[in-house]
């Protein structure tokens, strides 16, 4: 069972997203409380994540709302989708579909996936699956 702040820490994240997307349903309502979660959750674990907006990867073709900083090197991407849009690869539009596939390569570590609704995914290039991601993913 999780530690009390987690859950804690998870409640305030909910409570943030649901008052933002009273007045909004875009994924820039959730982009707040996304980067406060992580760099919270990362600091009560001494990584100290440090997340840069818009990040291009030129390779790719495609800049991530988020990549995820530890310890002065990149070391994961974060893509946020607006409330009610399918994360999961089934439900991908076309952009969506191009998007993923352009980061599963090798070259760039897991991206997680999330509208602000549920946990979001993990998308594990050496995998190419998706699955829930976990406190420990992030």
């Amino acid at each position: 069972m999780p530690e009390e702040w987690i859950w804690a820490l998870v409640a305030d994240f909910g409570s943030e997203c649901r008052e933002r997307l009273r007045v909004s349903d875009t994924e820039a309502s959730i982009s707040l409380p996304v980067a406060k979660l992580v760099e919270t959750f990362g600091a009560r674990w001494k990584l100290s994540p440090r997340l840069h907006p818009e990040h291009p990867l030129p390779e790719a073709r495609v800049r991530p709302d988020y990549a995820v900083e530890t310890s002065g090197r990149i070391t994961g991407f974060l893509e946020l989708k607006a409330p009610g849009h399918d994360v999961t690869p089934d439900g991908f539009t076309k952009w969506d579909r191009k998007q993923w596939e352009l980061m599963r390569g090798p070259r760039w570590p897991g991206t997680s996936r999330s509208c602000g609704h549920n946990s979001g995914a993990q998308v594990r290039p050496d995998e190419g699956s998706c699955g829930a991601v976990a406190a420990s993913d992030v």
